[in-house]
Protein backbone atom coordinates (compact mmCIF):
# COMPACT_ATOMS: atom_id res chain seq x y z
CA UNK A 1 0.00 0.00 0.00
CA UNK A 2 2.60 2.18 0.82
CA UNK A 3 4.72 1.40 -2.57
CA UNK A 4 1.27 2.69 -4.59
CA UNK A 5 0.53 5.35 -2.03
CA UNK A 6 4.04 6.96 -2.91
CA UNK A 7 3.04 6.26 -6.50
CA UNK A 8 0.14 8.63 -6.49
CA UNK A 9 -0.76 7.68 -10.25
CA UNK A 10 -4.37 7.75 -10.87
CA UNK A 11 -3.81 3.49 -11.90
CA UNK A 12 -1.33 2.99 -8.75
CA UNK A 13 -4.32 4.01 -6.42
CA UNK A 14 -7.50 2.35 -8.39
CA UNK A 15 -5.42 -1.23 -8.40
CA UNK A 16 -7.12 -1.09 -4.79
CA UNK A 17 -10.35 -2.62 -4.56
CA UNK A 18 -11.35 -0.60 -1.77
CA UNK A 19 -15.07 -2.40 -0.51
CA UNK A 20 -13.02 -5.70 -0.55
CA UNK A 21 -10.14 -3.96 1.49
CA UNK A 22 -12.51 -2.69 3.87
CA UNK A 23 -13.78 -6.42 4.26
CA UNK A 24 -10.83 -7.81 4.38
CA UNK A 25 -10.14 -4.98 7.38
CA UNK A 26 -13.05 -5.52 9.26
CA UNK A 27 -12.71 -9.60 9.32
CA UNK A 28 -9.70 -8.96 11.02
CA UNK A 29 -10.70 -6.60 13.90
CA UNK A 30 -11.86 -8.12 17.15
CA UNK A 31 -14.49 -6.65 19.62
CA UNK A 32 -12.09 -5.24 21.16
CA UNK A 33 -10.75 -2.86 19.16
CA UNK A 34 -7.30 -5.03 18.22
CA UNK A 35 -6.49 -6.72 14.83
CA UNK A 36 -5.32 -9.80 14.22
CA UNK A 37 -2.18 -9.73 11.67
CA UNK A 38 -3.95 -12.43 9.52
CA UNK A 39 -6.77 -14.43 9.63
CA UNK A 40 -6.31 -16.42 13.32
CA UNK A 41 -3.36 -14.65 13.09
CA UNK A 42 -1.58 -13.18 16.34
CA UNK A 43 -3.17 -9.99 18.46
CA UNK A 44 -0.81 -6.88 18.95
CA UNK A 45 0.03 -3.34 18.05
CA UNK A 46 1.29 -4.22 14.81
CA UNK A 47 -2.09 -5.72 13.34
CA UNK A 48 -3.80 -2.02 14.77
CA UNK A 49 -0.85 -0.09 13.11
CA UNK A 50 -0.76 -1.80 9.77
CA UNK A 51 -4.81 -1.79 10.02
CA UNK A 52 -4.80 1.93 10.25
CA UNK A 53 -1.98 3.18 8.23
CA UNK A 54 -3.78 1.11 4.78
CA UNK A 55 -7.10 2.34 6.21
CA UNK A 56 -6.10 6.29 6.21
CA UNK A 57 -3.70 5.80 3.06
CA UNK A 58 -6.53 4.25 0.87
CA UNK A 59 -9.62 6.45 2.41
CA UNK A 60 -11.51 3.70 3.77
CA UNK A 61 -10.93 4.66 7.69
CA UNK A 62 -14.44 4.86 9.20
CA UNK A 63 -14.52 5.36 13.39
CA UNK A 64 -16.63 2.28 13.93
CA UNK A 65 -13.66 0.54 12.11
CA UNK A 66 -11.48 1.44 14.64
CA UNK A 67 -14.07 1.60 17.61
CA UNK A 68 -12.28 1.13 21.07
CA UNK A 69 -8.72 1.03 19.36
CA UNK A 70 -7.28 3.45 21.28
CA UNK A 71 -8.82 1.93 24.36
CA UNK A 72 -7.22 -1.37 23.35
CA UNK A 73 -3.86 0.34 22.88
CA UNK A 74 -4.01 2.31 26.47
CA UNK A 75 -4.69 -1.37 27.63
CA UNK A 76 -1.49 -2.63 25.86
CA UNK A 77 0.63 0.17 27.34
CA UNK A 78 -0.55 -0.28 30.65
CA UNK A 79 0.45 -3.76 30.69
CA UNK A 80 3.61 -3.67 29.34
CA UNK A 81 4.66 -0.24 30.64
CA UNK A 82 2.62 -0.57 34.04
CA UNK A 83 4.68 -2.97 35.90
CA UNK A 84 7.46 -0.67 35.54
CA UNK A 85 5.71 2.08 37.61
CA UNK A 86 3.19 -0.04 39.68
CA UNK A 87 0.37 0.96 37.84
CA UNK A 88 -2.48 -1.62 37.58
CA UNK A 89 -4.99 -2.14 34.70
CA UNK A 90 -7.66 -1.58 37.00
CA UNK A 91 -7.05 2.45 36.65
CA UNK A 92 -8.81 2.35 33.23
CA UNK A 93 -12.32 3.29 32.63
Amino acid sequence: MNALAILGTDSALSAVDRPALSRWLASLRLADGSFTMHADGEVDIRGVYCALSVARLTNVFTQAMFENTAEWILRQEVKIFGKLLNVSENCLP
